[in-house]
């Protein structure tokens, strides 16, 4: 313990610094912004994360979209940048990155001069931030991760060089944008309290103001504060596994048994990312001297698995800062320069592979590519009243149309239980998107590939289409309840514009939907396709019955009528629905004897039902 308290273990003042490494330093923050600007028209759509921060902005800005539980900063900057980006609120996030994701150039720098002496080492830190995928992607989409990442750097620099207060204002700003980094410098404050306890007296200050300034907002106006830890996201967006455009998001249980395969995840995401053998050669700059404070900023990768909800890249971004710091620190210790030339030259041949490897990084977007749901958005945005409700599988089409996202309810097995779920949530609409449904809905899919069911589900009518990308197409719908959202001026104009949408063919379930609707006729022509498709099988009789019912009702033609139950009768005689539906033909008909005659098989079906049960 006495150890840990010799200064040497702490990081000395480093020397003034070279003008031509300052210009070079400008260079590569230079050459980090060329780099982004590249990037930036590929990453089109924010991640759902995201979203859920530009929510908050909206909300923030007066739109009626209901709470979003996550940390504030992010969401107030992008709000103040709006009208800077002519009111685009997703551009106005992107914009906040941006300066973040450039400001981590020069900061990984500023802190790698604290521990490494060689000047070209120390560019590589900085080389590293400004060319590599992650830290380049999340400079270019609308995402809080760069601020948080950058507040954290600036507050482990500052703590570095004795400017404590600053350090501990900036630690909290770090937590009140990412709740998550208190992992991080609650280690670094045990850190400083072995190594330089006099130190804590500027950093505890400054970082328990912000952060009891964050809580004392978050009670005021949620009654709660909004950790946003990664296990707490919208976790309902995501169910089950699947891959979705490019990326694959595994989604499982937090709890210790996951802990092992979540490292896995992990570490395997920091061998692309991080220069492949570079985050090894990291673990020796962890035990060189006052590097081992770096450590702090490793400490939540051991935490993770049981904080996140599933692997994703955005996972390992924390600490690639960090990692890098300390591999150009492992190098720096060795004396010989031929040795460490060497192993310069290892560490840059990881750094330029993950670069030369990650072309789709760069281009990847955060949760899938979803255009058509942005246009959807857009399009539905003047529709609908003020703070509708759209239940949806990505929550994109209520942020363009500034409304409230609701989450599916849990899968159905049947499309029945399903629909009335659904009725029976709080949602005023509900959006069908081709390639989602199939993956999380199965069951409802038809809403997004069937004309029949769009045009005759009674309990949803149809609002807008987007059909312009293969297997994107998009319905929404109006849900359609007892006080619920007055029809739209679109419903009346729609049917021409669903004629895109293939007729399917669950014919049984369209004649089904057809009577609910009261449109008998058109059922009874969808019973007769229904029956020819199950000739032979024992939903050929129900299909008979169905169509003899519709025609009956209908009063369209009673011979084909009474030519359809004697089908259905045929198919299955002790069957007491089919025996009625001919009863009520003939009655119809005026056929007394017949009736009778079939009124008599009818009990005696009835009655070898009730004694067989």
């Amino acid at each position: 313990m006495r150890l840990l308290r010799f200064r040497t273990l702490w990081p000395q003042s480093p020397a003034p610094v070279p003008r031509p490494e300052l210009a070079l330093v400008l260079l590569l923050t230079l050459a980090g912004l060329a780099t982004r600007v590249a990037v930036w028209g590929f990453q089109r759509v924010p991640g759902v994360r995201g979203l859920e921060h530009l929510r908050e902005a909206q909300a923030l800005g007066g739109a009626p979209v209901g709470e979003s539980p996550v940390p504030y900063l992010y969401p107030a900057l992008a709000a103040l940048v709006r009208p800077l980006a002519g009111g685009d609120l997703e551009l106005a996030g992107r914009l906040v990155a941006l300066v973040a994701g450039l400001a981590l150039i020069p900061l990984a720098w500023w802190v790698a001069r604290s521990f490494v002496d060689r000047w070209p080492l120390r560019l590589l830190v900085p080389a590293a931030v400004a060319f590599l995928p992650l830290t380049v992607r999340y400079s270019v989409v609308a995402s809080p991760d760069a601020l948080a990442l950058a507040l954290l750097l600036a507050g482990f620099g500052c703590v570095f060089r004795e400017r404590t207060i600053r350090g501990g204002v900036l630690l909290g700003l770090a937590f009140a944008t990412r709740p998550e980094t208190l992992f991080a410098s609650l280690t670094l404050l045990v850190l400083v309290a072995l190594v330089r306890r006099d130190l804590l007296r500027g950093i505890l200050p400054g970082a328990a103001a912000v952060v009891a300034l964050f809580v004392l907002v978050s009670f005021v106006d949620r009654g709660s504060v909004p950790l946003d830890l990664p296990d707490t996201a919208p976790a309902t967006w995501f169910e089950r596994d699947a891959v979705l455009g490019v990326e694959s998001l595994t989604y499982a249980a937090a709890g210790p048994h996951s802990g092992p395969a979540r490292w896995g995840g992990l570490l395997a995401d920091l061998v692309p990312y991080g220069g492949y053998w570079v985050p090894v050669v990291a673990l020796v700059g962890l035990v060189s001297g006052p590097a081992a404070l770096l450590g702090a900023g490793l400490v939540p990768l051991l935490v993770a698995p049981w904080t996140t909800f599933g692997d994703h890249p955005r996972f390992v971004l924390p600490y690639l800062p960090f990692l890098w710091i300390l591999a150009a620190v492992a190098v720096d210790r060795l004396r010989r320069p031929l040795f460490a030339g060497l192993a310069g030259l290892v560490v840059v041949a990881g750094l330029a592979l993950s670069v030369a490897g990650g072309e789709d990084a760069y281009q990847r977007n955060e949760d899938g590519y979803y255009p058509e749901l942005v246009a959807t958005g857009k399009a539905l945005g003047p529709m609908i009243p003020p703070g509708s409700r759209i239940m949806e599988q990505r929550p994109y089409v209520s942020f363009y149309a500034e409304a409230v996202p609701v989450p599916f309810p849990p899968p159905a097995p049947a499309y029945d239980p399903a629909v009335d779920a659904i009725v029976a949530s709080s949602a005023d609409f509900v959006v069908f998107h081709e390639g989602l449904t199939a993956v999380y809905r199965p069951v409802l899919l038809q809403f997004a590939t069937d004309k029949p069911v769009v045009f005759y589900e009674p309990r949803f009518r149809p609002v807008h289409i987007d059909d312009d990308y293969i297997e994107g197409r998009v319905l929404v719908f109006r849900v359609v309840r007892p006080g619920g959202v007055a029809a739209l001026p679109s419903e009346t104009g729609i049917k021409k514009a669903i004629g895109v949408v293939p007729h399917g063919p669950e014919h049984f379930m369209h004649g089904v939907l057809m009577m609910r609707s009261g449109n008998l006729a058109a059922a009874a022509d969808e019973f007769t396709l229904a029956a020819n498709r199950f000739k032979g099988e024992p939903e050929e009789a129900a299909a008979w019955n169905n169509r003899a019912w519709c025609l009956a009702e209908s009063g369209r033609d009673l011979e084909d009528a009474n030519t359809a139950a004697r089908k259905a009768v045929d198919l299955e005689p002790a069957n007491p629905e089919y025996l009625d539906t001919l009863i009520h033909v003939l009655t119809l008909l005026g056929r007394t004897e017949a009736v009778d005659y079939w009124r008599a098989k009818y009990d005696e079906a009835v009655a070898a039902q009730e004694g067989g049960s």
